[in-house]
């Protein structure tokens, strides 16, 4: 069998390099299952907007210190097949929440893999006073990595950055001159909801372009949201703030 496979090498019918990733795939078939991590949870298709279950392990993050409060709130998904699509953003569902996919660094496995992050809050708004509203699923953080030192500072008070995925819903958003506002916080509480609207909206930093057009644009989206006074207009109700530019 390994001499008629090398021999198949040899002519030239079957590349090393297809060859060995053909030997490689078979390997994480054959034991891929076997795992105890391996859970079936949810993907958002980009093409059609559904989520549709996939086959991964999920491991905890061993990454670098990064100063977040809840560690928990990293995970890792490794993908059983080597040429399974996967973006910086994309969007993921398992144990009740949503996750975020903010690293594809895949340098210490030689499987496909990326980082996620739970997201912890939602983004509604609408167009229009008649439009349904539109929900984005959002990661809220009061620290901000600082480039040079490497160190994460908290924000000021009143600042919270947010960063969500690269989308169509995204690029509704709106920060000058009459900024998208939301209304954030605990809805069971007496005082309900804080009222936030767009500061600045960074779409260079995270977003992924490649250079032909041929994949739509991935990564994800970071937006500084500052504190705002409430409107007598707002829905207390469904938790949808009033636009200025209605």
């Amino acid at each position: 069998m390994a001499y008629d496979d090398f021999k198949q090498r040899s002519s030239g019918k079957i590349p090393s390099t297809d060859y060995y990733k053909e030997q490689l795939q078979a390997k994480l078939t054959s034991v891929f299952n076997l795992a105890s991590d391996v859970y079936t949870i949810k993907k958002l298709n980009r093409a059609t907007s559904l989520y549709e279950d996939i086959s991964v392990r999920i491991t905890p993050w061993f990454g670098e210190a990064h100063d977040e409060d809840v560690k928990d709130d990293y995970k890792r998904l490794y993908f059983e097949d080597l040429d399974s699509t996967n973006f910086l953003g994309d969007m993921y569902e398992f144990d009740g929440y949503r996750w975020m996919s903010v690293n594809r660094e895949g340098i210490k496995t030689i499987t496909k893999d990326c980082t996620i992050r739970r997201c912890n809050i939602q983004l509604r708004f609408s167009e229009t006073l008649s439009s349904t509203p539109i929900v984005i699923d959002a990661i809220s953080t009061r620290k901000m990595l600082l480039p040079i030192s490497g160190q994460y500072v908290e924000l000021p008070h009143g600042r919270l950055k947010i960063f969500i995925p690269n989308s169509l819903d995204a690029n509704k958003l709106r920060f000058t001159p009459k900024p998208t506002r939301f209304l954030l916080g605990n809805k069971d509480l007496n005082n309900k909801y804080q009222s936030w609207e767009i500061e600045s909206i960074d779409t260079i930093s995270h977003v992924r372009k490649t250079i032909d057009n041929s994949v739509a644009d991935s990564g994800y989206i970071a937006l500084d949201l500052k504190f705002s006074e409430l409107s007598p207009k707002d829905n207390m109700t469904t938790g949808i703030a009033w636009q200025h530019y209605y």
